[in-house]
């Protein structure tokens, strides 16, 4: 089944994914299993399957909120802006990409990489790589006061990182959530160049 990416894709070298793409069955496998020990010994939080039933409907039809992705400067590139006003707690979308593990990605890191959720009987560490694939999530930028969270939920046995709003967001409003120490742990913060 072919994606067909939204009318202002900026850019034709990355594919449209509208769901998390598994780089192999032995990742695919590994995962389901991952998730299924962690589900079986209540490893998983409360807080993580009750957000895979408040947005089963919207993982399931890999749905977004009234989004777009706009040109922002030279600096920054694209972002992400709100093409209608959106509530606080609104269903954003699925961070999509690549599910490889870290070797795999360790070997081409890139500023588009999502540590997959961290499943505490998992010995393996994986990510959502999202450099040549991805949705218009992968545009949503950083801050350091943002409007969105980047938030982890169990749905048809897999944990998806999903991104909400955490207030109201006006239209023509960007969208940032906060990438976390762990990403510019090895980067300058572009909000700190002068």
């Amino acid at each position: 089944m072919q994606m067909i990416p939204p009318e202002n894709w900026p850019d034709p070298k990355i594919q449209y994914l509208n769901r998390l793409k598994f780089k192999s069955e032995r990742v695919y496998r590994s995962i389901k299993r991952q998730c299924r020990i962690a589900k079986y010994f209540n490893s998983l939080s409360e807080r993580t399957e009750w957000l895979g039933e408040l947005y089963a409907n919207e993982i399931k039809n890999a749905q977004k909120a009234h989004i777009e992705i706009q040109y922002v400067n030279e600096e920054i590139g694209y972002g992400v802006f709100a093409s209608k006003n959106l509530p606080a707690g609104c269903f954003v979308g699925m961070y999509t990409g690549v599910v490889c593990d870290r070797f795999s990605f360790y070997k081409s890191p890139n500023d588009y990489g999502f540590a997959y959720p961290q499943i505490k009987f998992g010995l393996n560490r994986f990510y959502i790589d999202a450099s040549d694939q991805g949705n218009e999530t992968r545009f949503i930028n950083h801050s350091d006061h943002p409007n969105c969270e980047a938030l982890n939920a169990y749905y048809d046995g897999i944990l998806h990182i999903i991104i909400r709003t955490t207030c109201e967001v006006p239209a023509d409003k960007q969208l940032f959530f906060y990438y976390g120490y762990e990403y510019w742990r090895k980067r300058k913060n572009p909000f700190e160049i002068k």
